[in-house]
């Protein structure tokens, strides 16, 4: 089994949490799922997701797509996301 580890903050964790959600077809579709969405306790705007992965390409061209661009910004995410494939 493949993982993705991201890692963002985020201006509004709800206003980001329903953009997010709006994507979970793309996410599928890209052989993506969510396993884990973790918050920071002492800054529960920022993230730790952990995703299975099918298709490592795949997923890595939705990270890297316009849809993912838009919806980062539209999501209120304040940095570059790090973003880690493990096995």
């Amino acid at each position: 089994m493949k993982y993705m580890l991201l890692h963002h903050k985020v201006a509004d964790f709800d206003a980001w949490k329903k953009v997010f959600d709006s994507h979970a077809d793309a996410q599928r579709e890209s052989g993506m799922a969510l396993e884990k969405l973790m918050r920071n306790t002492e800054d529960p705007n920022e993230l730790f997701l952990l995703l299975t992965v099918t298709d490592s390409e795949a997923a890595h061209a939705f990270v890297n797509s316009p849809i993912a661009d838009e919806g980062a910004v539209a999501a209120g995410v304040l940095d570059e996301p790090d973003c880690w494939y493990l096995d």
